[in-house]
């Protein structure tokens, strides 16, 4: 906020009255603010770039929140829910995440806070084809080629592990119709009945 915009908030909170534009009274208010800040305003004041005097008046009750990464217990919670947000926004099934996925939230030093937690979740959710977010689908930041080969198994076990998931999500979104999920899926009867007998569906 700049030094002239301060000095008008100051006067507002002073005096309790506003001054519209081109108006030639002012209006009595009354009001209360709520102002939140990434920044030192202390360090700010002596810096010159924010008026003390606006600074005590505006700091009655001061609430400090903890940056992410000092409250890793509260990254399952947080997680889960906004997990839930975005799939209600986007009316994708997702209901859970792997524990691979919890793990490595848990370790990250989340920079950006909530808001970079739920933009990963979002991410996540859009590029998963389960109804489960695993490593693969987070950014690559999150893990190096051998910690997801080592978390996911080998290339034919993830194959495999990827085309059971993909059939199971066929059929739950054909409501089990074996001839809708055939054509979904662009394969034969006799391919979907090999993969039916192969997975156990």
């Amino acid at each position: 906020m700049p030094l002239s915009a301060q000095v008008k908030i100051l006067r507002v909170l002073q005096e309790g009255e506003i001054e519209a534009l081109g108006d030639i009274q002012t209006e009595k208010i009354d009001v209360r603010i709520i102002a939140a800040t990434n920044q030192p305003l202390e360090q700010l004041i002596m810096d010159q770039r924010f008026r003390e005097d606006l600074f005590y008046r505006i700091n009655v009750i001061q609430l400090r929140i903890p940056p992410l990464r000092e409250r890793p217990e509260d990254i399952r919670v947080l997680a889960k829910y906004l997990l839930y947000k975005i799939t209600n926004r986007t009316g994708k099934r997702v209901v859970d995440f792997a524990p691979d996925v919890m793990k490595v939230f848990h370790a990250d030093e989340w920079a950006g806070n909530v808001r970079e937690l739920e933009n990963v979740i979002e991410s996540a959710v859009h590029l998963t084809n389960t109804d489960m977010i695993h490593l693969r689908d987070l950014p690559e930041r999150f893990y190096s080629d051998e910690e997801l080969i080592k978390t996911t198994g080998t290339l034919k076990e993830i194959l495999e592990k990827t085309e059971k998931e993909t059939i199971e999500q066929a059929f739950k979104r054909c409501n089990r119709d074996k001839n809708a999920v055939m054509n979904l899926l662009g394969i034969g009867k006799s391919s979907l009945y090999e993969k039916i007998k192969k997975y156990n569906l």
